[in-house]
């Protein structure tokens, strides 16, 4: 079997699953997830699966023999796509030695600022592109729309960057009436989720102003919150000084195949974080289930996924008084939310799936091997803007 493309990173994750499924169906065969390390058990503990007896998996920690098998595939397979992670950096380096096609996905440099320049996960890598690899085959996939702008700021992967990002498994389900029923359930309640762990930059308390707001202008609603950690306490007492109790219920946190099935009976998913928030998976996974995201500008999947007013919604980034107006007219003007919810659904099914962005690394991939410019105009793999 000629393995053709192989993606190499620290271990598989949910997000990366479906991709790779598809990525092995389509070269029939031809591809390898090489796992670097072991999956930590506070990823297990918390609901990771572990992926056993899966034919695309080679773990290099497991043996000998295994790493043996991935310097080989390293220096051999057309291409290969590099995972954001310290490890992978020595076999950039093998690879580009030998001029083979390296494509890294990264999220954006610049979490914190330009204080992250600082890290050396950061500032080694920028060091090696100019004095190893600014000439070699070598190109990023942005699983941020604001890693393309972070790299340039440093002059690295200029027209070499792509669109990209991350893409948690769809239901599946075909599109019908059925998955909009909470559009039509004639209750007159407009309900909203959230789904974060409570940390400060998630900025949960930002979710209670809104609901305050709703309130306060005499919107009938309900909001679901999920997920615990620092900052609940904060919510709670948020919720106490509004009087919000009967309006805001915390349900903590839940399996995600529950939080699937609770997006197709909310009309919105409220996203407030600010720009630590590299991708933002949530995002891809509410469209699907056909619930629409009001979302801040500044998280990572944001601009990629959502055109405001067409398939979702976009408030400023930290803007109090634009979310709570945003989310207030998603409120009271249901048909037209149940239009976002539509196309939202379509987006993801029709350009931002795993089977569609697997087709396009695919071809991509062939593109950048022949010395040819990328095909797509948009969505995954097209160039990536500077924002």
């Amino acid at each position: 079997m000629e393995i053709k493309l192989i993606i190499i990173s620290n271990f598989l994750n949910p997000h990366q699953y479906p991709l790779s499924q598809e990525l092995y169906k389509l070269t029939d065969g031809g591809f390898r997830f090489i796992e670097l390390e072991k999956i930590p058990d506070t990823f297990v503990k918390s609901g990771y699966p572990e992926y056993d007896n899966v034919p695309w998996l080679i773990r290099a920690w497991e043996s000998e023999s295994n790493q043996k098998e991935v310097e080989d595939l390293v220096i051999n397979t057309p291409t290969m796509i590099a995972g954001g992670c310290v490890a992978v950096e020595k076999y950039i380096g093998k690879r580009l030695k030998h001029n083979k096609l390296t494509l890294k996905y990264s999220e954006r440099w610049l979490k914190r600022g330009i204080i992250n320049v600082l890290s050396p996960n950061i500032f080694r890598p920028i060091i090696s592109y100019w004095l190893h690899f600014r000439n070699k085959p070598y190109y990023l996939l942005c699983a941020s729309a604001f890693t393309s702008s972070d790299s340039s700021k440093f002059g690295t992967f200029k027209n070499k960057a792509f669109k990209w990002g991350y893409f948690p498994a769809t239901d599946g389900v075909k599109d019908n009436e059925s998955n909009y029923s909470v559009f039509h359930d004639g209750t007159g309640v407009f309900k909203i989720m959230t789904v974060c762990r409570m940390l400060n930059w998630k900025r949960p308390e930002m979710m209670i102003e809104a609901a305050k707001y709703l309130r306060d202008n005499d919107v009938k609603f309900i909001m679901d919150m999920y997920g615990s950690g620092e900052r609940l306490n904060l919510v709670k007492q948020l919720i106490d000084r509004y009087n919000l109790n009967n309006d805001v219920v915390l349900h903590g946190n839940i399996p995600n195949e529950k939080i699937h099935e609770e997006m197709k009976h909310h009309h919105c998913l409220l996203f407030t974080s600010n720009q630590r928030e590299g991708w933002g998976a949530v995002v891809n996974e509410a469209m699907a289930n056909g619930c629409v995201v009001v979302g801040a500008s500044k998280i990572g999947s944001i601009p990629y996924l959502i055109k405001d007013g067409m398939n979702g919604v976009v408030f400023e980034d930290g803007n109090q008084d634009d979310l709570n107006k945003k989310l207030h007219y998603c409120a009271i003007h249901i048909t037209e939310c149940e239009s976002l919810a539509k196309e939202a659904r379509n987006t993801i099914s029709t350009i931002w799936s795993p089977n569609e962005a697997a087709k396009r690394l695919l071809v991509l991939a062939e593109a950048l091997n022949n010395k040819k410019k990328a095909p797509y105009k948009d969505g995954p793999c097209s160039l990536a803007p500077l924002l």
